[in-house]
């Protein structure tokens, strides 16, 4: 079971900090990852989102898959992980600048991140994402080691390497030594940034969006809210032999 967690997990809400874990799904969750391998890959930090979680025994991708920890906590350090450290500086360098950009601008939340730095406009001003996507633009445009990418009312400057949460959900996969002849992998998630993993279970898992109001997805299926996610896991793991 591989899980977003903004939008899929908990509500969007105005600001990242409020969208806290319900006491149900964490029990969920828990009994869930006693019966099955679970992950949550998120476009949050990973120490952030594990934090956010709060469960041992869960596997946890943050920043898109860039950052890869265990169930015991432990950075999943392999070459092809390890190769994303040489992309800190630039990012460090780019999270200044646009902090400097976005100063007094109001609504506007700046979330940096190891392997990447997003800029949440949810609250802004009308008329303000033109705005903030060309000042973001123009400081990944500057250093050919950045790309700039899209979501819910965010703009994210990440490595630019061809690396996202679908390359993450692959490796997972080969990590954990899933057999896609006697098992189903199931990826819920509920942005543009989640496509590419459903796209890579097209044919070989279930792919679920959430509360997307109908919008073209990859996904086999579709989910309304997070308490139609809640009750989605909690007859799986009541079904799951361990």
């Amino acid at each position: 079971m591989f899980l977003d967690y903004d939008g899929v997990l908990t509500p969007i809400v105005s600001h990242p900090d409020l969208a806290t874990l319900s006491i149900a799904t964490r029990e969920v969750l828990e009994d869930l990852a006693t019966k099955t391998e679970v992950a949550i890959i998120s476009g949050r930090d990973t120490t952030d989102v594990r934090e956010k979680v709060g469960l041992n025994g869960v596997w946890y991708a943050g920043s898109h898959g860039f950052d890869i920890v265990g169930p015991d906590g432990a950075p999943a350090d392999t070459e092809t992980l390890g190769r994303f450290e040489q992309y800190v500086p630039a990012l460090e360098a780019a999270t200044d600048m646009i902090v400097t950009a976005v100063t007094g601008m109001p609504g506007v939340h700046v979330e940096p991140k190891r392997f990447a730095v997003a800029v949440h406009f949810r609250e802004a001003e009308d008329g303000a994402e033109s705005i903030i996507e060309g000042l973001v633009r123009e400081i990944g445009d500057s250093d050919v080691r950045l790309v700039v990418t899209t979501g819910k009312k965010i703009f994210e400057l990440r490595p630019a390497v061809e690396w996202d949460k679908g390359k993450a959900l692959e490796w997972l996969i080969q990590r954990l030594e899933i057999d896609l002849e006697s098992s189903i992998p199931i990826y819920l998630g509920d942005d543009v940034t989640d496509e590419d993993a459903f796209a890579v279970l097209i044919g070989s898992g279930i792919g679920i969006v959430v509360g997307r109001d109908g919008e073209p997805s990859r996904a086999s299926y579709a989910l309304e809210d997070t308490d139609e996610v809640r009750r989605l896991l909690a007859r799986l793991a009541a079904e799951i032999e361990p």
